[in-house]
Protein backbone atom coordinates (compact mmCIF):
# COMPACT_ATOMS: atom_id res chain seq x y z
CA UNK A 1 0.00 0.00 0.00
CA UNK A 2 1.33 2.98 -0.93
CA UNK A 3 1.92 5.65 1.90
CA UNK A 4 -0.51 8.45 3.01
CA UNK A 5 1.26 11.74 3.78
CA UNK A 6 -0.58 13.66 6.36
CA UNK A 7 0.39 17.33 7.46
CA UNK A 8 -1.07 19.61 9.86
CA UNK A 9 -0.52 23.36 9.91
CA UNK A 10 -1.38 23.97 13.59
CA UNK A 11 -0.74 27.86 15.52
CA UNK A 12 0.80 25.72 18.57
CA UNK A 13 0.79 22.72 20.29
CA UNK A 14 -2.56 22.34 21.75
CA UNK A 15 -3.40 19.54 24.08
CA UNK A 16 -7.03 18.63 22.73
CA UNK A 17 -4.97 17.71 19.06
CA UNK A 18 -2.28 15.76 20.10
CA UNK A 19 -3.66 12.62 20.71
CA UNK A 20 -5.16 12.84 17.40
CA UNK A 21 -2.02 13.31 15.88
CA UNK A 22 -0.43 10.31 17.76
CA UNK A 23 -2.99 7.78 16.79
CA UNK A 24 -2.72 8.41 13.17
CA UNK A 25 0.93 8.46 12.86
CA UNK A 26 0.94 5.00 14.92
CA UNK A 27 -1.14 3.66 11.40
CA UNK A 28 0.53 1.86 9.44
CA UNK A 29 2.03 3.47 6.03
CA UNK A 30 0.93 6.59 7.26
CA UNK A 31 3.90 9.71 7.10
CA UNK A 32 2.24 12.46 9.26
CA UNK A 33 4.24 15.79 10.01
CA UNK A 34 2.72 19.14 12.53
CA UNK A 35 4.17 22.43 11.40
CA UNK A 36 3.89 24.52 14.27
CA UNK A 37 3.79 28.19 13.77
CA UNK A 38 4.70 28.91 17.90
CA UNK A 39 6.08 27.52 20.68
CA UNK A 40 3.51 29.08 22.84
CA UNK A 41 2.21 27.17 25.38
CA UNK A 42 5.46 24.99 26.05
CA UNK A 43 7.04 27.45 27.70
CA UNK A 44 4.09 28.66 29.74
CA UNK A 45 2.48 31.48 29.32
CA UNK A 46 -0.42 34.04 31.14
CA UNK A 47 -3.48 33.54 29.81
CA UNK A 48 -5.22 36.62 30.31
CA UNK A 49 -8.99 35.35 30.54
CA UNK A 50 -7.42 32.57 32.95
CA UNK A 51 -6.04 34.87 34.70
CA UNK A 52 -3.54 32.83 36.19
CA UNK A 53 0.57 31.66 34.41
CA UNK A 54 0.70 27.85 33.53
CA UNK A 55 1.90 25.08 31.43
CA UNK A 56 -0.14 22.14 30.34
CA UNK A 57 1.04 19.01 32.41
CA UNK A 58 0.24 16.68 29.50
CA UNK A 59 3.34 15.96 27.03
CA UNK A 60 3.10 17.97 24.10
CA UNK A 61 5.26 17.04 21.55
CA UNK A 62 5.58 13.13 22.38
CA UNK A 63 4.68 10.35 19.83
CA UNK A 64 4.44 11.87 16.57
CA UNK A 65 6.71 13.93 13.82
CA UNK A 66 6.87 17.47 14.59
CA UNK A 67 8.73 20.63 13.22
CA UNK A 68 8.30 24.42 14.13
CA UNK A 69 8.89 27.09 11.29
CA UNK A 70 10.11 30.70 12.90
CA UNK A 71 7.73 33.26 13.25
CA UNK A 72 8.81 36.43 12.16
CA UNK A 73 5.81 38.77 13.09
CA UNK A 74 6.55 41.58 15.34
CA UNK A 75 3.55 39.87 17.64
CA UNK A 76 5.31 36.69 17.92
CA UNK A 77 6.04 36.88 21.77
CA UNK A 78 2.40 36.97 22.36
CA UNK A 79 0.50 35.72 18.78
CA UNK A 80 -2.81 37.42 18.30
CA UNK A 81 -4.18 38.55 14.94
CA UNK A 82 -4.32 38.43 11.34
CA UNK A 83 -0.33 39.46 11.29
CA UNK A 84 0.30 37.13 14.86
CA UNK A 85 2.19 34.57 12.50
CA UNK A 86 4.23 35.30 9.82
CA UNK A 87 5.92 32.22 8.81
CA UNK A 88 7.41 32.82 5.24
CA UNK A 89 9.07 28.52 6.35
CA UNK A 90 5.95 26.82 5.49
CA UNK A 91 6.74 27.75 1.88
CA UNK A 92 10.16 25.89 1.45
CA UNK A 93 8.30 23.34 3.66
CA UNK A 94 5.33 22.77 1.65
CA UNK A 95 7.90 22.90 -1.32
CA UNK A 96 9.60 20.21 0.16
CA UNK A 97 7.47 18.16 1.40
CA UNK A 98 6.18 14.96 -0.60
CA UNK A 99 2.69 15.40 -1.83
CA UNK A 100 0.01 14.41 0.89
CA UNK A 101 -3.14 16.23 2.15
CA UNK A 102 -2.16 19.44 4.22
CA UNK A 103 -4.98 20.20 6.61
CA UNK A 104 -5.11 23.79 7.71
CA UNK A 105 -7.08 25.36 11.15
CA UNK A 106 -8.32 28.45 9.95
CA UNK A 107 -8.53 31.64 7.81
CA UNK A 108 -7.38 34.32 10.52
CA UNK A 109 -3.51 34.45 9.76
CA UNK A 110 -0.95 35.30 7.39
CA UNK A 111 0.63 32.31 7.12
CA UNK A 112 -3.03 29.86 7.10
CA UNK A 113 -3.52 31.89 4.06
CA UNK A 114 -0.09 31.16 2.46
CA UNK A 115 -0.52 27.44 3.28
CA UNK A 116 -3.58 27.16 1.37
CA UNK A 117 -2.48 28.87 -1.82
CA UNK A 118 0.79 27.65 -1.66
CA UNK A 119 0.00 23.92 -0.75
CA UNK A 120 -2.19 23.80 -3.60
CA UNK A 121 0.23 25.34 -5.36
CA UNK A 122 2.61 22.79 -5.10
CA UNK A 123 0.23 20.16 -5.99
CA UNK A 124 -0.79 18.61 -2.18
CA UNK A 125 -4.37 18.12 -1.49
CA UNK A 126 -5.27 21.08 0.77
CA UNK A 127 -8.34 21.18 3.60
CA UNK A 128 -9.60 22.75 6.00
CA UNK A 129 -10.70 21.33 9.59
CA UNK A 130 -12.14 24.34 11.61
CA UNK A 131 -15.18 24.53 14.27
CA UNK A 132 -17.17 27.32 12.38
CA UNK A 133 -21.01 26.58 13.33
CA UNK A 134 -23.75 27.95 10.92
CA UNK A 135 -25.44 30.12 13.67
CA UNK A 136 -22.64 32.17 13.89
CA UNK A 137 -22.00 32.74 10.40
CA UNK A 138 -25.82 33.55 10.15
CA UNK A 139 -25.85 36.85 12.85
CA UNK A 140 -22.72 38.37 10.98
CA UNK A 141 -24.27 41.63 9.55
CA UNK A 142 -23.10 45.00 7.70
CA UNK A 143 -20.17 45.61 5.42
CA UNK A 144 -17.36 43.76 7.07
CA UNK A 145 -19.72 40.57 6.79
CA UNK A 146 -20.21 40.85 3.57
CA UNK A 147 -16.02 41.50 2.74
CA UNK A 148 -16.00 38.26 4.83
CA UNK A 149 -17.68 36.07 2.93
CA UNK A 150 -16.72 36.98 -0.27
CA UNK A 151 -13.32 36.15 0.67
CA UNK A 152 -14.48 33.09 2.30
CA UNK A 153 -16.61 31.57 -0.70
CA UNK A 154 -15.37 33.49 -3.52
CA UNK A 155 -11.81 33.43 -2.81
CA UNK A 156 -10.76 30.97 -0.01
CA UNK A 157 -13.15 27.92 -0.40
CA UNK A 158 -12.82 28.14 -4.31
CA UNK A 159 -9.32 28.85 -5.15
CA UNK A 160 -7.51 27.54 -1.96
CA UNK A 161 -9.42 24.28 -1.18
CA UNK A 162 -9.90 20.67 -2.23
CA UNK A 163 -11.67 19.24 0.85
CA UNK A 164 -13.37 19.97 3.64
CA UNK A 165 -13.24 18.26 6.98
CA UNK A 166 -16.68 18.74 9.15
CA UNK A 167 -16.65 18.18 12.42
CA UNK A 168 -20.43 18.44 13.35
CA UNK A 169 -23.68 19.30 12.50
CA UNK A 170 -23.49 23.02 13.09
CA UNK A 171 -19.98 23.08 11.37
CA UNK A 172 -21.50 20.93 7.73
CA UNK A 173 -24.33 23.59 7.50
CA UNK A 174 -21.44 26.06 7.64
CA UNK A 175 -19.99 24.44 4.77
CA UNK A 176 -23.29 24.06 2.78
CA UNK A 177 -24.07 27.62 3.77
CA UNK A 178 -21.36 28.53 1.31
CA UNK A 179 -22.78 25.75 -1.19
CA UNK A 180 -19.96 23.29 -0.79
CA UNK A 181 -20.53 20.27 -2.31
CA UNK A 182 -21.26 17.27 -0.06
CA UNK A 183 -18.60 15.04 -2.55
CA UNK A 184 -15.82 17.62 -1.07
CA UNK A 185 -16.95 16.84 2.17
CA UNK A 186 -15.45 14.72 5.09
CA UNK A 187 -16.79 13.58 8.49
CA UNK A 188 -14.52 13.77 11.30
CA UNK A 189 -16.08 14.27 14.85
CA UNK A 190 -14.81 16.55 16.74
CA UNK A 191 -13.43 14.52 19.93
CA UNK A 192 -11.18 14.86 22.82
CA UNK A 193 -9.38 11.69 24.31
CA UNK A 194 -12.14 9.65 26.14
CA UNK A 195 -9.82 6.92 26.89
CA UNK A 196 -7.60 8.98 28.80
CA UNK A 197 -10.33 10.70 30.87
CA UNK A 198 -12.35 6.97 31.51
CA UNK A 199 -8.96 5.54 32.60
CA UNK A 200 -8.24 8.85 34.88
CA UNK A 201 -11.52 8.12 36.53
CA UNK A 202 -10.98 4.68 36.86
CA UNK A 203 -8.43 5.06 39.36
CA UNK A 204 -10.22 7.31 41.41
CA UNK A 205 -12.69 7.00 44.64
CA UNK A 206 -15.55 9.08 44.01
CA UNK A 207 -16.79 8.91 48.04
CA UNK A 208 -12.91 9.60 49.19
CA UNK A 209 -12.58 12.40 46.49
CA UNK A 210 -15.89 14.21 47.24
CA UNK A 211 -15.02 13.76 51.30
CA UNK A 212 -11.86 15.69 50.42
CA UNK A 213 -14.06 18.60 48.95
CA UNK A 214 -16.54 18.50 51.93
CA UNK A 215 -19.34 16.63 49.36
CA UNK A 216 -21.40 14.23 51.05
CA UNK A 217 -22.28 10.38 49.08
CA UNK A 218 -25.94 12.19 48.97
CA UNK A 219 -25.26 15.50 47.56
CA UNK A 220 -26.38 16.76 43.99
CA UNK A 221 -23.07 18.29 42.46
CA UNK A 222 -23.11 21.11 39.75
CA UNK A 223 -20.00 21.35 37.71
CA UNK A 224 -18.46 24.04 35.55
CA UNK A 225 -15.47 23.83 33.96
CA UNK A 226 -14.11 26.64 32.06
CA UNK A 227 -12.75 30.84 32.35
CA UNK A 228 -14.80 32.83 34.49
CA UNK A 229 -15.49 35.56 31.79
CA UNK A 230 -17.91 36.77 30.55
CA UNK A 231 -18.44 35.03 27.44
CA UNK A 232 -19.15 32.12 29.17
CA UNK A 233 -22.43 33.27 31.54
CA UNK A 234 -21.38 31.80 34.51
CA UNK A 235 -23.69 33.64 36.67
CA UNK A 236 -26.66 32.36 35.28
CA UNK A 237 -25.29 29.29 37.04
CA UNK A 238 -24.89 30.81 39.75
CA UNK A 239 -28.14 32.10 39.92
CA UNK A 240 -30.37 29.42 38.75
CA UNK A 241 -28.31 27.26 41.46
CA UNK A 242 -29.42 29.42 43.96
CA UNK A 243 -33.00 28.89 42.83
CA UNK A 244 -32.15 25.40 42.55
CA UNK A 245 -35.01 23.93 45.27
CA UNK A 246 -32.62 21.12 46.44
CA UNK A 247 -31.45 20.99 49.96
CA UNK A 248 -28.05 18.23 49.37
CA UNK A 249 -26.76 20.86 46.27
CA UNK A 250 -23.29 21.50 45.89
CA UNK A 251 -21.99 23.82 42.83
CA UNK A 252 -18.12 23.64 42.18
CA UNK A 253 -16.39 26.32 39.49
CA UNK A 254 -13.09 25.22 37.84
CA UNK A 255 -11.43 27.60 36.33
CA UNK A 256 -10.15 31.36 36.43
CA UNK A 257 -10.82 34.39 35.41
CA UNK A 258 -11.62 38.05 35.54
CA UNK A 259 -15.04 37.64 37.14
CA UNK A 260 -14.37 34.98 39.88
CA UNK A 261 -13.90 38.09 42.73
CA UNK A 262 -17.17 39.51 41.52
CA UNK A 263 -18.65 36.29 41.82
CA UNK A 264 -17.31 35.58 45.41
CA UNK A 265 -18.45 38.31 46.53
CA UNK A 266 -21.99 37.68 45.31
CA UNK A 267 -22.05 34.68 46.96
CA UNK A 268 -20.87 35.79 49.93
CA UNK A 269 -23.42 38.91 50.41
CA UNK A 270 -26.49 36.82 48.61
CA UNK A 271 -25.63 33.92 51.31
CA UNK A 272 -25.44 31.47 48.36
CA UNK A 273 -24.33 28.09 50.15
CA UNK A 274 -22.15 25.31 49.33
CA UNK A 275 -20.43 27.59 45.97
CA UNK A 276 -16.68 25.88 45.97
CA UNK A 277 -14.12 27.89 44.05
CA UNK A 278 -11.60 25.60 42.41
CA UNK A 279 -9.45 27.41 40.65
CA UNK A 280 -7.44 27.06 37.55
CA UNK A 281 -7.07 23.15 37.15
CA UNK A 282 -4.30 21.57 35.09
CA UNK A 283 -5.41 18.69 32.64
CA UNK A 284 -4.47 15.34 34.23
CA UNK A 285 -6.24 16.29 37.91
CA UNK A 286 -9.22 17.60 35.67
CA UNK A 287 -10.67 14.14 35.46
CA UNK A 288 -11.34 14.09 39.44
CA UNK A 289 -13.79 16.99 39.24
CA UNK A 290 -15.93 14.89 36.49
CA UNK A 291 -15.66 11.55 39.03
CA UNK A 292 -17.58 13.78 41.85
CA UNK A 293 -20.10 15.45 39.80
CA UNK A 294 -23.37 15.06 39.14
CA UNK A 295 -24.22 16.99 35.69
CA UNK A 296 -21.51 19.22 33.77
CA UNK A 297 -23.02 22.79 32.92
CA UNK A 298 -22.02 25.17 29.77
CA UNK A 299 -24.23 27.83 29.79
CA UNK A 300 -21.69 30.16 27.05
CA UNK A 301 -23.18 33.35 25.25
CA UNK A 302 -21.85 31.54 22.29
CA UNK A 303 -19.79 28.61 21.57
CA UNK A 304 -18.57 27.05 18.70
CA UNK A 305 -18.54 23.34 19.61
CA UNK A 306 -17.63 23.18 23.37
CA UNK A 307 -14.99 20.75 24.03
CA UNK A 308 -15.47 20.64 28.06
CA UNK A 309 -19.12 18.64 27.12
CA UNK A 310 -17.06 15.78 25.14
CA UNK A 311 -15.07 15.42 28.13
CA UNK A 312 -17.91 15.40 30.86
CA UNK A 313 -19.67 13.03 28.32
CA UNK A 314 -16.41 10.68 28.86
CA UNK A 315 -16.77 10.91 32.40
CA UNK A 316 -20.21 9.71 32.51
CA UNK A 317 -22.12 13.28 33.02
CA UNK A 318 -25.52 14.59 32.05
CA UNK A 319 -25.06 17.88 30.59
CA UNK A 320 -27.08 21.12 30.37
CA UNK A 321 -25.90 23.30 27.67
CA UNK A 322 -27.36 26.83 26.30
CA UNK A 323 -28.65 26.92 22.69
CA UNK A 324 -25.54 28.85 21.62
CA UNK A 325 -23.32 25.87 22.38
CA UNK A 326 -22.44 24.70 19.03
CA UNK A 327 -22.20 20.92 19.92
CA UNK A 328 -25.89 20.86 20.94
CA UNK A 329 -27.30 19.14 17.71
CA UNK A 330 -24.73 16.27 18.02
CA UNK A 331 -23.97 15.66 21.75
CA UNK A 332 -27.48 16.22 23.46
CA UNK A 333 -30.53 15.02 23.28
CA UNK A 334 -33.26 16.24 25.70
CA UNK A 335 -34.44 14.41 27.99
CA UNK A 336 -32.08 11.21 27.42
CA UNK A 337 -28.56 12.52 28.35
CA UNK A 338 -29.19 16.34 29.17
CA UNK A 339 -30.84 19.53 28.17
CA UNK A 340 -30.75 22.18 26.40
CA UNK A 341 -31.88 25.75 27.19
CA UNK A 342 -32.51 29.37 25.91
CA UNK A 343 -29.46 31.49 26.42
CA UNK A 344 -30.06 33.48 29.88
CA UNK A 345 -32.75 32.15 30.36
CA UNK A 346 -32.49 31.60 34.06
CA UNK A 347 -35.36 29.77 34.96
CA UNK A 348 -35.25 27.17 32.23
CA UNK A 349 -31.71 26.17 32.95
CA UNK A 350 -33.53 25.80 36.50
CA UNK A 351 -35.85 23.88 35.53
CA UNK A 352 -33.39 21.66 33.80
CA UNK A 353 -31.15 21.04 36.04
CA UNK A 354 -34.02 19.89 38.21
CA UNK A 355 -34.72 17.55 35.45
CA UNK A 356 -31.54 16.20 35.55
CA UNK A 357 -31.78 15.88 39.59
CA UNK A 358 -34.77 13.62 39.50
CA UNK A 359 -32.48 11.29 37.37
CA UNK A 360 -30.11 11.45 39.47
CA UNK A 361 -32.37 10.46 42.57
CA UNK A 362 -33.44 7.66 40.16
CA UNK A 363 -29.84 6.32 39.27
CA UNK A 364 -28.41 8.27 36.76
CA UNK A 365 -29.28 6.67 33.70
CA UNK A 366 -28.23 10.09 31.99
CA UNK A 367 -24.87 9.32 32.26
CA UNK A 368 -24.53 6.03 30.92
CA UNK A 369 -26.54 7.52 27.65
CA UNK A 370 -24.23 10.30 27.75
CA UNK A 371 -21.21 7.86 27.62
CA UNK A 372 -22.69 5.62 24.46
CA UNK A 373 -23.20 9.08 22.38
CA UNK A 374 -19.40 10.18 23.41
CA UNK A 375 -18.44 6.64 21.86
CA UNK A 376 -19.69 8.32 18.01
CA UNK A 377 -16.93 11.00 18.58
CA UNK A 378 -13.67 9.44 19.49
CA UNK A 379 -9.74 9.59 18.58
CA UNK A 380 -10.55 7.18 16.45
CA UNK A 381 -13.40 7.89 14.87
CA UNK A 382 -11.78 11.25 14.06
CA UNK A 383 -8.95 9.71 12.62
CA UNK A 384 -10.68 7.78 10.32
CA UNK A 385 -12.13 10.67 8.20
CA UNK A 386 -8.31 12.47 8.12
CA UNK A 387 -7.31 8.71 6.66
CA UNK A 388 -10.09 8.43 4.29
CA UNK A 389 -9.61 11.89 3.04
CA UNK A 390 -5.92 11.41 2.65
CA UNK A 391 -6.64 8.30 0.15
CA UNK A 392 -8.25 10.63 -2.02
CA UNK A 393 -4.63 12.76 -2.60
CA UNK A 394 -4.29 13.72 -6.08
Amino acid sequence: MESRNIYFVVSHPIQYFVPLYKHIARQEDVHLKVLYLSEQTLKGSEDKQFGVKFIWDLPLLEGYAYTFLKNISWRRKRPSGFWGYINPGLIWSLWQLPKGLVVISGWNSFTEILGYFFGRLFGHTVSIRCDAPLFKEENRFGLRAGMRRFFIGKVLFKYGLDRFLYLGSENYAFYKFYQIPDNKLTYTPFSVDNDRFRSAISTLNREAERKELDISPEDFVVLFTGKLIDIKRPFDLLKAFSHLNIINKKLVLVGDGMLRKKMEDSVTQEGIENVHFVGFVNQLVLPKYYLISDVLVLSSETETWGLSINEGMACHLPVVISDTVGCGKDLVIAGQNGYIYPKGDIPALTASLHAVYKDFLQGGKMGIVSSEIIDNFSVAKTADGILAAAIEVK
